[in-house]
């Protein structure tokens, strides 16, 4: 697919499904401290994720987001997660939200 091909809904629920699904088994697999998030915790490193990929734990440039997970610090996670809001862009809103 390229920019501006159009899909029917069900295979962008499909395709969406399958992402969402895809990213939740390796934060499952890579994250020490998943099992011990709570849902909504949870919920929301999968947004991160979704937005900038989910192979960010242990990788460049998430040294403070992998430290707070693998260390168990997950008060620290809201603070840490700020840290990768766009000031002005677009969607900054919708990350600090998160």
């Amino acid at each position: 697919m390229k920019r501006g091909d159009k899909i029917e809904q069900n295979l962008a629920d499909a395709m969406l499904s399958g992402r969402v699904q895809a990213d939740c088994s390796r934060l499952r697999r890579d994250v020490p401290s998943w099992s011990k998030l709570a849902e909504q915790q949870q919920a929301a490193l999968l947004s991160f994720a979704y937005n900038v990929g989910a192979g960010f734990y242990g990788a460049d440039g998430f040294d403070t987001i992998t430290a707070c997970l693998s260390e168990g610090r997950l008060e620290d996670v809201p603070a840490a997660l700020l840290l990768y809001v766009n000031p002005g862009g677009p969607t900054e809103a919708g990350l600090r939200r998160r």
